[in-house]
């Protein structure tokens, strides 16, 4: 399994927090971490209306998230910040996160060896013998879900959704967001950060969502002959944000129908048009300077030209996460060239912009 250690203190976490867990709360637990929620949502409707009778009863929870590990974590119905949002925007998130649960049986096998240790050292209130005496029955019937036993509903009365852990970053999102749906019927939202930040990832998890567009702005990847040293120099000149601000920006503020060129930076030249973007509709615009000055004022900025974007965040990590990030999506020899080459360009225009970046600051860590 990719993470022994992790799984070990979420199981003693949970043990510490439900101590009345029986063996099958214990074997449920795993299957979510390894499968997420188990099954997908085939009637959205129907998830809806069921999540918003749920959340009139469900008791009180403190955070809204609860991580089990794998990546996944419960989405707590109770909390006061979970009942606030709209059940269709709870629903989508849970059926998002339904249609990337993996089906590895090698992701469960790993957590029940590890549930089986904990049990033997003495980290729940059951014994090994009335764990095996599950397993042997669980591993018998091909290891499906299973519910919570009637000891744990008792208990605790256990009310969420398994989604994915990812929207933890970006739950401070989702209220503005559904915020502008219902004042406007739609959305124009920028995400800016620094690499690794997850920004890509981040418009992928709301736009399946909220639906609508993305505009990525590696597509307007800076052509050769741009890149002088004077250009370089510049805070915020790592981009083509000439061709940024005609092609996207300004039918974004229009409010025009477009396609825009995608610059393909592995053969340098271009690779064809974008899907096209409807601004009518939810669009978001992701990457590295898409708050660039040259786009207009930010939302609470005063200036003559107005970014297009209604809402606006920044996404940080450290530099060692960063670093590591890195590391694990492009390798060592790639991580060498963010270090030398686009971090410290990055990082340029940060400093020169954070007056204005900083107030829309979102940690993702």
């Amino acid at each position: 399994m990719e993470n022994r250690e992790e799984w070990q203190q979420v199981l003693r976490q949970h043990a510490a927090r439900y101590p009345a867990m029986q063996p099958r709360d214990g074997v449920k637990l795993a299957y979510q971490s390894a499968f997420g929620g188990g099954h997908m949502v085939t009637d959205l409707a129907a998830c809806t209306d069921w999540i918003e009778k749920e959340k009139q009863t469900a008791p009180a929870a403190a955070e809204p998230f609860e991580d089990i590990g794998g990546g996944y974590a419960r989405l707590q119905l109770g909390c006061p910040a979970v009942k606030e949002l709209p059940s269709w925007v709870v629903a989508r998130v849970f059926a998002a996160s339904a249609r990337q649960a993996g089906e590895d049986p090698q992701a469960l096998a790993g957590r029940l060896e590890v549930l089986r240790q904990e049990t033997a050292a003495g980290t729940f209130g059951f014994s090994s013998q009335e764990l095996e005496a599950f397993l042997r029955e669980y591993e018998a019937a091909g290891c499906p879900a299973v519910h919570h036993s009637d000891v744990y509903r008792a208990a605790y009365a256990p009310a969420y959704r398994v989604v994915d852990a990812r929207y933890q970053a970006l739950w401070p999102m989702l209220a503005p967001l559904v915020g502008a749906v219902a004042a406007h019927g739609r959305f124009t939202l920028a995400i800016d950060g620094m690499a690794a930040a997850g920004k890509s990832t981040a418009a992928r998890l709301l736009q399946q969502v909220f639906g609508g567009s993305v505009v990525h702005m590696d597509d307007f990847f800076l052509p050769l002959p741009l890149r002088t040293a004077e250009r370089l120099a510049e805070p915020g000149g790592n981009v083509h944000y000439e061709r940024a601000a005609r092609e996207v920006m300004e039918p974004l503020r229009m409010g025009t129908p477009f396609t825009y060129r995608r610059f393909d930076c592995s053969v340098m030249d271009f690779g064809g048009d974008s899907d096209p973007v409807d601004p009518a509709g939810n669009v978001i615009v992701e990457g590295s300077y898409a708050l660039h000055p040259a786009f207009g004022a930010l939302p609470g900025e005063a200036g003559p030209l107005r970014h297009p974007a209604e809402l606006a965040v920044f996404l940080q990590l450290s530099p060692e996460t960063q670093r590591e990030r890195i590391r694990q999506r492009n390798g060592e020899e790639m991580l060498r060239r963010f270090e030398e080459r686009w971090i410290p360009l990055e990082n340029r225009y940060y400093a020169a912009n954070r007056p204005r970046l900083e107030p829309l600051a979102l940690w993702v860590e």
